[in-house]
């Protein structure tokens, strides 16, 4: 998410790559990027996200909606799932 949200960290705002929030409101920016990196964990790992295939999580992520009903979201989720297949 951090490599789509923000070219991996090169665009961050103070230390948050992954684009939660929008840079903006409670999780606009964090201290270091290793508070960011809590934030991320704590919010995939709550309910919002519970259950979802990497498709619904990342068309979550960008669009609030895990069924990617826009071409951006599609276009997100087949990006990160693509980055994804390649680290494997």
């Amino acid at each position: 998410m951090a490599v789509l949200e923000s070219s991996a960290g090169r665009q961050a705002c103070a230390g948050n790559a992954w684009g939660l929030g929008s840079c903006k409101g409670d999780y606009g920016t964090f201290a270091s990027f290793d508070v960011g990196i809590d934030a991320v964990v704590k919010t995939l790992a709550g309910s919002l996200y519970k259950g979802l295939e990497p498709r619904e999580v990342f068309c979550r992520w960008v669009s609030g909606d895990k069924t990617c009903s826009d071409s951006h979201s599609q276009d997100y989720a087949a990006k990160g799932l693509k980055m994804m297949e390649a680290l494997n």
